[in-house]
């Protein structure tokens, strides 16, 4: 059965999340769950916590360096659109005795890591004069 990515719209506000009693806004990442549907998010969980699906690997997550605006993470999205759908190509999920887990193929593999170097580029730039900031959120990104 083929397989087709389904990518929802990042919209201001969508990647940046302080907790109450928190002092820095939660991590953000891409996530694609094993039937394509992928979406850029910031992290519910407080800590390392990571929920059991992603924990097993049928949902795939790749870190974004900051919160960025809909515009930007739009672009983002387009930008890795390729290497997603070379993951989901390759991500079959298989019963390991205990759990459903998720499997990739060496090819899928590789697109995952070729993700996860583009996102960690994003670092380099700067977060402020690229607009990349959430602009409901730019007096804590100046002070970053």
């Amino acid at each position: 059965m083929k397989k087709h990515l389904t990518i929802r719209r990042v919209k201001n506000g969508d990647t940046f999340r302080v907790y109450p009693n928190q002092n820095q806004p939660q991590p953000v990442h891409v996530e694609m769950d094993e039937n394509g549907n992928v979406h850029m998010d910031y992290d519910g969980e407080i800590g390392n916590a990571v929920p059991v699906y992603v924990y097993n690997g049928r949902t795939r997550r790749w870190s974004v360096p900051f919160p960025v605006n809909g515009k930007t993470g739009n672009h983002i999205l387009s930008d890795i659109k390729p290497m997603l759908k070379q993951v989901l190509d390759g991500l079959s999920v298989e019963w390991d005795g205990n759990n459903n887990v998720g499997r990739l193929t060496d090819d899928a593999w590789s697109a995952s890591e070729e993700i996860r170097e583009e996102l960690n580029s994003y670092a380099q730039l700067s977060d402020i004069e690229h607009g990349f900031c959430d602009p409901e959120y730019i007096e804590w990104c100046e002070n970053q």
